[in-house]
């Protein structure tokens, strides 16, 4: 984790103690470099690589797949740290260069010939990177609370278009935080800050391009194992997060495959649903269910190494604080709880833990999900219709922004969202190719990539997903919503290779974190808590009936949103009541 600051004004960097809160019993370092207007501050143990120049400074945090096809750019690069190749190959490709990247990366450049500052994120959005400008200074870090903390609190704001944007879609999308203050750079964009001029331009690399061909099982096959042995050359030590689902079992089988070595697998299930088989009546978020015994069988038939982790909704307080703050971010999803309880499980784990996340946006998977309880949902539904089945699975009459005071209530930025989303591709295209656009700028990076990220790094690991990868992600756009239905290229690729109740497994959509999480001690407590004290841009009076109403219903989605949001706001920005929010 790093912070980078630029200031316009020679002068003293950050006050000691203002650095002090950022990470009370970590070292940190603070450095001047190349000139006296920039610094670095690094946390001890940070894995952000460095390269600096007389005119370039390079920082880079992230996992590059083709490191390899990048050296053969440059002559005498074998032994370069990745920073260092990167410097190089800007001085020759300019910006294309973020192009040539295959991988999950930040880049922050600084030219201090130019004067000028680059700041880029790879194109799903693995890795987040948030900045801020003021007058005389610019702030850039990987790291939401280190950079929210060089920041006078008396100088941030909250954001009303941002917390209206948490209580519809349980996260900020986008370029806002919940400080008005505080922006983030988006998935496949690189930002160009002038030093002189003091002015920022944004310029999009990439964007997704749907032109279908004809499919072949056998080409995906290849494209496949292709992907998996690229990523596997590049990250050594991978272990696997594994369900019954299709997705997880097919990158288990494709590590196997593409490796000598029998990987180890985890799975984690909740003690309270231990046992229990999943309900075909059920809401979605009565679904968790226990799926370690078909997990196990997919490991026996590779001869496997299988461990399963037990959880417990019976957490503290703490625990749940400290998801919350190793998310940085309000990210109001339970399926965060999951993964966190069992990151903390996880003794001595592997550098690299590799899951199914991709497979459902890219191939179909998702349609069960959104299509849930809407069966309206069609090639005519809109990005707005998509986000109205994406707020609340559970399909319930909640209005949601109701539980906000009128003033906080905004709902112009997401609609400014999903516009650009659906500007992305003007052609008219298929329901399923309308759903993987809406998650690939929408929920995986805001929501998937960002809470994997954050919950491994914490435990030292990192997480990677199991299909998205550049060309695979481009091959898997070129495929007929006709044949990727029901993500049967990827039931193709394992047909005779495992199980076939596996391989026809149906998608489960569902919430790992199990109902009966709401009446553990701690989360009664949170639920009291809100209704009694809520946070001042609540609207006490509608809290106090939607608590009723929603616990009764059983409309965990929701009900876990509020509470969450609600206890992060008090825990993290209560010192803001008093200052402005922005309209």
């Amino acid at each position: 984790m790093f912070c980078v600051v630029w200031n316009k004004i020679e002068k003293s960097l950050i006050k000691t103690d203002i650095l002090e809160k950022m990470r009370r019993g970590s070292r940190y370092f603070v450095e001047r470099k190349n000139c006296q207007s920039l610094w670095l501050i690094t946390l001890e143990n940070s894995t952000t690589d460095f390269c600096f120049s007389d005119r370039f400074s390079v920082y880079f945090n992230g996992c590059v797949y083709n490191k390899e096809e990048l050296q053969k750019l440059l002559p005498n690069s074998k032994d370069c740290s990745i920073a260092h190749i990167i410097n190089q190959l800007y001085q020759i490709y300019g910006t294309f260069l973020f192009e040539k990247i295959n991988g999950l990366f930040v880049v922050i450049i600084i030219d201090t010939l130019k004067r000028n500052v680059l700041i880029a994120r790879d194109r799903f959005g693995w890795k987040s990177i948030y900045y801020h400008i003021s007058k005389n200074k610019i702030l850039i870090s990987d790291d939401f609370l280190l950079l929210k903390c060089t920041i006078p609190y008396q100088r941030l704001s909250l954001d009303a278009e941002a917390i209206s944007s948490i209580i519809g879609c349980r996260f900020v999308p986008w370029y806002k935080t919940i400080f008005q203050q505080i922006h983030k750079v988006e998935p496949a964009e690189f930002i160009s800050f002038m030093l002189d001029s003091w002015k920022l331009k944004k310029h999009k690399y990439w964007t997704p391009s749907i032109i279908w061909a004809e499919f072949s099982q056998k080409e995906f096959d290849t494209k496949y194992l292709t992907m998996i042995q690229t990523i596997k050359n590049a990250v050594s030590d991978i272990s696997i997060l594994l369900s019954w689902g299709v997705d997880s079992a097919a990158v288990f089988l494709a590590l196997n495959r593409c490796s000598q070595k029998n990987h180890l697998a985890y799975t984690a299930v909740f003690e309270e649903v231990e046992n229990k088989e999943w309900n075909h009546n059920s809401t979605f978020s009565e679904t968790a269910c226990d799926e370690s015994n078909k997990a196990f069988q997919i490991v026996s038939y590779y001869n496997g190494i299988y461990h399963k982790l037990l959880l417990n909704t019976e957490i503290s307080w703490k625990t749940f604080d400290d998801l919350q703050k190793v998310l940085w971010e309000p990210i109001c999803v339970s399926n965060a709880l999951w993964l966190y309880l069992l990151s903390k499980k996880l003794i001595n784990p592997s550098k690299a833990l590799m899951s199914g996340t991709g497979a459902d946006e890219l191939l179909g998977g998702y349609e069960a999900l959104y299509f849930w309880k809407k069966k309206e949902l069609s090639q005519d539904s809109s990005m707005f219709d998509l986000f109205e089945s994406f707020s609340d699975f559970d399909n319930s009459d909640y209005d949601l922004y109701s539980l906000l005071k009128n003033k906080f209530i905004n709902k112009s930025y997401i609609k400014s969202f999903l516009n650009q989303i659906a500007n992305i591709n003007t052609k008219k295209i298929s329901t399923l190719n309308q759903i993987t656009l809406f998650e690939l700028s929408f929920g995986l990076p805001n929501r998937e990539l960002m809470m994997a990220d954050k919950i491994f790094a914490n435990i030292g690991a990192v997480a990677i997903p199991g299909f998205l990868e550049n060309d695979f992600l481009d091959y898997c756009l070129s495929i007929p919503d006709t044949d990727k239905k029901n993500k049967n290229p990827l039931r193709g690729f394992m047909m005779g290779k495992i199980p076939q109740e596996i391989v026809k497994q149906p998608k489960i959509p569902s919430l790992s974190t199990p109902l009966v999480f709401k009446n553990s001690k701690m989360f009664q407590e949170k639920i009291r808590n809100l209704r009694d004290n809520p946070f001042f841009i609540r609207n006490k009076r509608k809290i106090k009936v939607f608590i009723k109403k929603c616990y009764d219903e059983s409309s965990f989605d929701i009900l876990y949103r509020i509470v969450y949001l609600d206890s992060r706001l008090k825990a993290n920005y209560k010192k803001y009541e008093h200052i402005p929010v922005i309209y």
